[in-house]
């Protein structure tokens, strides 16, 4: 099965729009590994990267680990491992790049109790697969810490719509960024 994500090329400046798509990213899910492996290839053509992704689960459903090979000069190799809590949400996750195994990047999460609309789809709002997929509520607060003792906090405030889904998410950072964005659903 592949999913393909497609887009106009656009120049805000002339307000070109092309007539034609261009694949944006495209993921192929290969068929499993095992029942607790499973891989998805990710292309991204206008970037000439490509990323083979290898997913852990556990005993309930749950992606537990993500390893991920950039394909590229280097053929970077990344390791996630998430701790999730009682409910399934993501508590924190850490990133380890392989050639490199002293680096390590730390994340912590804070939920609302309110359902996610992205829960096993395994692609958020824009598309990507992220940690904002992996739980069944909405992420509130992502805490970044990375290896040289810095730290990057972004807070996510969500409206929501009579049937308890978010309809809209203002995202924060503690360096001023502030982003709204409306869910299509």
């Amino acid at each position: 099965m592949s999913y393909e994500v497609k887009v106009a090329d656009y120049v805000p400046e002339t307000q070109f729009i092309s007539s034609n798509f261009l694949a944006k990213y495209i993921m192929l899910f290969e068929a499993p590994v095992s029942n607790s492996t499973h891989e998805v290839s990710e292309s991204w053509p206008q970037l000439y990267n490509q990323f083979l992704r290898k997913f852990l689960f556990d005993r309930q459903g749950f992606i537990v680990q993500q390893d991920v090979t950039v394909q590229n000069a280097n053929n970077n190799r990344f390791i996630t491992t998430y701790i999730r809590d009682a409910a399934g949400n993501v508590t924190s996750s850490f990133d380890t790049k392989v050639s490199d195994s002293g680096k390590t990047n730390r994340r912590e999460y804070e939920y609302d109790n309110r359902n996610n609309p992205f829960f096993k789809m395994g692609i958020d709002w824009q598309g990507d697969v992220s940690a904002h997929t992996f739980g069944p509520n909405n992420i509130t607060k992502e805490t970044v810490y990375n290896d040289n003792g810095g730290s990057l906090t972004t807070t996510y405030k969500y409206t929501y719509l009579a049937n308890g889904y978010p309809d809209k998410v203002t995202i924060t950072t503690d360096n001023g960024t502030t982003e709204n964005l409306v869910f299509m659903y």
